[in-house]
């Protein structure tokens, strides 16, 4: 069996701003959520988990 590390860097990154800074960022940047007054930057899957998806699509 294969554990995946992952590190503090790979959590999602929280930033406090307002609601209106968040309907600012352009639609093409990182994965965003909005949550609570904080944007909640998501980290994208390692290439080991988007290989495992693919393979059991």
């Amino acid at each position: 069996m294969v554990t995946l590390a992952r590190t503090e860097k790979d959590t999602p990154k929280r930033i406090k701003m307002t609601y209106q800074e968040y309907l600012k960022l352009p639609p093409e940047s990182k994965k965003v959520e909005w949550v609570k007054g904080e944007g909640i930057v998501y980290i994208p899957p390692l290439t080991r988990h988007q290989e495992i998806s693919l393979f059991l699509n």
